[in-house]
């Protein structure tokens, strides 16, 4: 399988209720210790509409670029934490 061909897998599988957090979480620095939940997925205008949540609890909602985090999933910079296909 292709760079190409996962980038495209995992795009077809990010799905509503998906939960990523960054491969650093469980460090001590609070830069990485956060996950986010997808909201909702524009795929026609390439964006993810998210809640951002730290590890205090504290949650905000944020637009991420589709491509990018499909990109940070296939080089293992983000790590799907929890969720299923809704």
């Amino acid at each position: 399988m292709t760079e190409q061909d996962t980038f495209y897998k995992l795009k077809a599988n990010i799905c509503s209720g998906m939960k990523i957090e960054h491969k650093y979480r469980q460090m001590d620095d609070p830069t990485y210790n956060w996950f986010c939940t997808i909201n909702e997925i524009d795929a026609e205008n390439n964006i993810l509409k998210v809640t951002v949540t730290s590890a205090a609890g504290y949650s905000h909602p944020e637009d991420w670029d589709m491509a990018i985090t499909v990109g940070g999933l296939a080089d293992g910079e983000y790590i799907k934490s929890r969720g299923a296909r809704e």
